[in-house]
């Protein structure tokens, strides 16, 4: 007698069993679906700026990432914290947390405390300062209310100590040192003269580079070169008007 052989089961368990994987990839089909459809889609943050200045994203630890163009792109319910940020003014800070209204607008304004005279503490001469536009500018003058004449343009420049506050003006130019132990055009250096304004305490250093040449074969090398200690400026008062 022939063996038969039992394919009944078999068969039957391999169509429950794809009626069961059919039906699991149908619910997982399904649950993605409604999880893509339930998902809160991406806002993206425009903002301005004026003056114009460069918008950065901070992180928990306070570092900055510039953000590229003029919008930020954050998930909803996604918190930020956005600073503006230009040399010579204060920081605008401000917290975003998506969905918002757009545009967030950024205001940095001009850091002008530094304005009026001040007293150096090498030899004491005075010094009045202004802002004109990016700058400051420095002239000397005798008295407190007698006349000024223009020293130098200091245009302002980026601080890292402006990261950390946000009330700091730099302002840097370059002046020119001639040694007159040669003619040679080697002897020509360029110093660069800085000050510093703290906003917060209403102090104003000045640093300058400190330079020693030397005369090598009538040519002129700096031999050493360095900023020098910062030097704080007492306050006499502000120029009339």
């Amino acid at each position: 007698m022939a063996r038969v052989t039992p394919w009944l089961p078999l068969a039957a368990g391999a169509g429950v069993l794809g009626l069961t994987l059919i039906g699991v990839i149908a619910v997982r089909h399904d649950d993605s679906a409604r999880a893509a459809h339930a998902a809160p889609a991406p806002v993206e943050v425009e903002f301005t700026t004026a003056p114009d200045a460069v918008v950065s994203r901070l992180d928990d630890a306070g570092r900055a990432t510039p953000v590229a163009g003029h919008a930020l792109v954050l998930a909803a319910g996604e918190r930020a914290v956005l600073v503006a940020r230009r040399a010579g003014y204060r920081e605008d800070r401000q917290v975003v947390l998506a969905p918002v209204a757009s545009p967030i607008r950024f205001h940095p304004t001009a850091i002008r405390g530094f304005e009026g005279v001040w007293r150096l503490p090498a030899g004491g001469e005075l010094r009045a300062f202004a802002r004109e536009g990016e700058a400051l500018v420095e002239s000397r003058l005798e008295d407190v209310a007698g006349p000024t004449t223009v020293l130098r343009t200091l245009p302002a420049i980026a601080s890292d100590a402006a990261s950390e506050t946000g009330e700091i003006a730099e302002f840097e130019t370059h002046e020119e040192r001639v040694d007159a132990r040669a003619t040679d055009a080697t002897c020509h250096f360029s110093i660069a003269v800085h000050y510093r304004y703290d906003a917060r305490t209403d102090v104003l250093e000045r640093i300058q580079e400190d330079l020693v040449s030397e005369v090598h074969g009538g040519r002129c090398v700096a031999a050493h070169r360095a900023w020098g200690a910062p030097q704080r400026l007492a306050r006499v008062g502000s120029r009339p008007g």
